[in-house]
């Protein structure tokens, strides 16, 4: 992420912070930033650490293809767009952590109905990706649920409204619309089937770093005052274009878009979905910062769903100028960020980000819309989920145990 060559999307945040980085000994590596940054220990607590020597000895390519390294399972066999084999590490230095079961394989499965027919056929055990409609269908079928990850908030992320050339959403009045006009309990209950929560903000959720009921919570659904901030912001006459540009790629999240296409209509808002490819939305998602008034995708709505226990490092990208996503732009939102990220008082931390969080929120070119549950179909050879409950499947996987135990 340091390095000048990576392509890592996130890199520009490192990059930019760090003067200087060295070994000290075996167990000890420094890192040096511009300034004291307290918050890196959770990004720290994250690192994976590679084998230097094996990657200088065999190269990045080989690597990939025949990966090592100091975790709960070895690498065994990974076959291209079809299937990944890893065998239990015994040799795992936390002997409590040893998985239990002897392999874990993933296969590429793309279609939900093959997913499906595989788990009632006894050949997978855990399908991932369904929608929620399948996994409420296969849960009251008597499928066992497990809960794994912490709850994902969906958001949505307006590009460089801050910008008079991004449309209608360059005044305010017509993204607290946006907001008003959503039915989110609504959707909780019917689209997410009673799995989901309204609120949320982008990497926030109840009980991770930060989080407060007020900066969790959403607008209630008030398609009054929607049209009423619309007419007071002369929506759609003012603009010449009144349509609001939402993107998406093909799947389940067209559900979701349809149904905010629905209530903002009803409203009188002009939504165009548009479907694109993987590469032209991770293209608008991290567009980069300085966003220009001509950008082809400029006042365009996309939407994200991922929480972390400490959000700092991800929502810096949207939440300041100096961010990947030039999401919101603010010298008075950044202040408070740049405040905050020095302070070496704990306390006063978090009060500073939670400052930071709310002048963000009320700048309204982040909408939060729900918290969804994380829920795993899983087969009877499947017992308790005993490690990372917070984490994603993977890092579970080594703590999954047989039914009987």
């Amino acid at each position: 992420m340091c390095s000048k060559d990576s392509k890592s999307a996130w890199s520009n945040n490192p990059r930019d912070q760090f003067v200087s980085h060295r070994v000290i000994d075996d167990y000890t590596y420094e890192f040096v930033t511009k300034d004291p940054q307290p918050q890196l220990i959770d990004s720290f607590a994250n690192i994976e650490v590679l084998p230097k020597k094996y990657i200088e000895t065999v190269g990045m390519a080989e690597f990939a293809k025949h990966p090592i390294g100091s975790g709960h399972w070895k690498f065994v066999s990974w076959t291209p767009q079809t299937k990944l084999v890893v065998e239990a590490n015994t040799d795992y230095w936390n002997k409590n952590e040893i998985p239990y079961f002897k392999y874990w394989e993933e296969y590429l499965v793309v279609e939900e109905a093959t997913q499906v027919a595989m788990l009632k056929r006894g050949e997978i055990d855990i399908p991932t990706g369904l929608t929620t409609d399948r996994i409420v269908e296969l849960r009251d079928a008597g499928w066992q649920v497990r809960v794994q990850g912490l709850p994902t908030p969906q958001i949505l992320a307006i590009l460089g409204s801050h910008l008079p050339e991004s449309g209608p959403v360059s005044d305010i009045r017509v993204r607290q619309a946006l907001s008003y006009a959503i039915n989110r309990q609504e959707m909780c209950d019917t689209l997410w089937r009673k799995t989901a929560t309204p609120g949320g903000r982008f990497f926030m959720v109840p009980g991770v770093y930060g989080a407060t009921d007020d900066l969790l919570a959403a607008d209630p659904y008030d398609p009054v005052k929607a049209k009423a901030l619309l007419a007071d912001a002369g929506y759609p006459g003012k603009w010449a274009n009144p349509v609001i540009n939402v993107c998406t790629v093909a799947g389940p999240s067209m559900d979701f878009w349809l149904a905010l296409q629905g209530y903002w209509q009803k409203v009188g808002i002009q939504v165009k979905v548009n479907v694109i490819d993987t590469a032209i939305w991770y293209q608008i998602l991290f567009v980069g910062p300085g966003v220009k008034s001509n950008y082809q995708y400029l006042g365009w709505i996309w939407s994200f769903s991922l929480a972390s226990f400490n959000g700092t490092a991800y929502c810096r990208n949207l939440y300041t100028s100096y961010g990947i996503h030039s999401v919101t732009v603010d010298p008075a939102v950044d202040a408070l960020f740049d405040k905050y990220i020095v302070e070496l008082d704990p306390a006063k931390a978090v009060t500073e980000y939670q400052d930071w969080q709310r002048a963000a929120k009320a700048k309204y070119t982040s909408i939060g819309v729900a918290m969804i549950n994380p829920q795993l179909i899983v087969s009877n050879n499947i017992g308790t989920f005993t490690l990372a409950p917070h984490k994603f499947l993977q890092f579970a996987s080594a703590g999954i145990m047989h039914p009987k135990k």
